[in-house]
């Protein structure tokens, strides 16, 4: 069949309905995006605890003091999002609703990093649509923004971002984007185990991780300039972590399981980190083949993983979990249910904070946690089965050169 002969104004009559396609798919998230919108304006105005003891005092703090606020330690939070607080003051709206205000793009980048991750394996633009939605209007989505004040999706919209480009193999920019997200919470750690295992599967070259400190020491760089201590500023996230001890924070992850002990406390930390790392080694040995449902996979169990077993962990931890668990639905479609689980011990995580009660109680919350890993690790290792060909146990690209270690 011969291509239609172009029009008079020079536009290729072939490329009329692809145009008009993609014209139609971006009302759509158009459409979406507004509803979205319209579903978070009732609870702008919403006051929650850490709004009153916190981010209202961070916020006046700024606006009296202006750039010399950056000098002082007046906020446990690292600069990148103290930044965005400040272009808040400058909104023509109250308080309350300035600081929603610039979170509020970010779920639709948030949006928008899933849809992209899903539109690497499916073609569907009714599927793209549907997560693109999906993720706008996830409960914890909305409450921790809209209602609680909470700024997680800005960290988890990058982090979800160095998943994709890691799928269109811009490793380098991967890493870069890990690095952003790390620059505004260290809860981007969180899925830092899926990529490092890439790394040690090849795709992503050992020398791309020297960009990760950098988005860090550039979001730092004002602050130090306006006069605060540099190693003040290093130690932002080593003191964050020494402000709580208490094991969990409203989470259900395995210390709600485990009485309060001293011990516990010394020493939850190296422990974890033993186990996370036992984890990234259970996984390495199981030679899966470093494609795109395993990278979606290994994230997504991560994500889950590092809250579930790290002390000192807060309600909405769970968070990037949530929004993977769409995406994983989507790459390995036998475990559609998976959201089902993962969705709603985050969401009943948030209850008792922001209604005063707790419909569902934490123990029983984190035994669906752990239901819902052992089916991640099971698909994992399905996974591994399904590739025929034998995987080397490691594969390190370190400049022009590829070292394999097939033991």
């Amino acid at each position: 069949m011969e291509r239609p002969a172009d029009t008079a104004i020079g536009a290729p009559a072939w490329s009329r309905p692809q145009a008009t396609s993609n014209v139609r798919f971006v009302a759509v998230l158009v459409a979406i995006s507004l509803l979205a919108l319209l579903a978070r304006i009732p609870l702008l105005q919403y006051q929650s605890g850490d709004y009153g003891s916190f981010l209202s005092n961070w916020y006046d703090h700024i606006q009296a003091q202006g750039f010399d606020a950056f000098s002082q330690r007046f906020s446990d939070y690292t600069p990148s999002y103290l930044y965005l607080l400040a272009l808040a003051t400058h909104l023509p709206f109250s308080k309350v609703v300035n600081i929603k205000l610039v979170e509020l793009p970010f779920d639709v980048l948030l949006a928008l990093a899933a849809m992209l991750i899903v539109r690497e394996r499916h073609s569907s633009r009714l599927l793209q649509a549907a997560v693109y939605g999906g993720v706008l209007f996830l409960p914890t989505v909305i409450w921790n923004g809209a209602m609680w004040g909470q700024c997680d999706a800005i960290f988890t919209s990058f982090a979800v971002l160095s998943l994709l480009f890691v799928l269109r193999d811009r490793p380098w920019l991967s890493v870069l984007m890990l690095g952003i997200s790390f620059a505004f919470k260290g809860q981007a750690l969180f899925v830092a185990p899926a990529l490092v295992l890439f790394t040690f599967k090849g795709r992503i070259p050992l020398f791309a991780w020297v960009l990760f400190p950098l988005p860090y020491l550039v979001a730092i760089f004002p602050a130090w300039l306006a006069g605060r201590p540099f190693m003040d500023l290093i130690y932002i996230y080593r003191d964050q972590a020494d402000l709580y001890q208490r094991l969990v924070l409203g989470l259900p992850n395995v210390y709600q399981w485990l009485p309060n002990a001293a011990f516990l406390r010394a020493h939850a930390f190296r422990i974890s980190e033993v186990i996370i790392l036992g984890f990234m080694a259970l996984l390495l040995f199981f030679r899966t083949r470093p494609g795109p449902r395993e990278l979606v996979a290994t994230a997504t169990f991560f994500a889950m993983l590092c809250p579930f077993f790290l002390p000192r962990m807060h309600d909405r931890y769970y968070f990037i979990a949530d929004v993977l668990s769409l995406v994983y639905a989507c790459y390995l479609p036998r475990s559609w249910y998976l959201p089902l689980l993962i969705v709603p011990v985050s969401m009943y995580s948030y209850w008792p904070y922001l209604y005063g009660s707790t419909p569902i109680h934490l123990k029983v919350l984190t035994g669906i946690a752990v239901l819902a890993m052992l089916k991640m690790l099971w698909d994992i290792w399905q996974l591994s089965r399904e590739n025929t060909a034998r995987e080397p146990l490691i594969r390190l690209r370190i400049g022009p050169k590829t070292i394999a270690i097939t033991a």
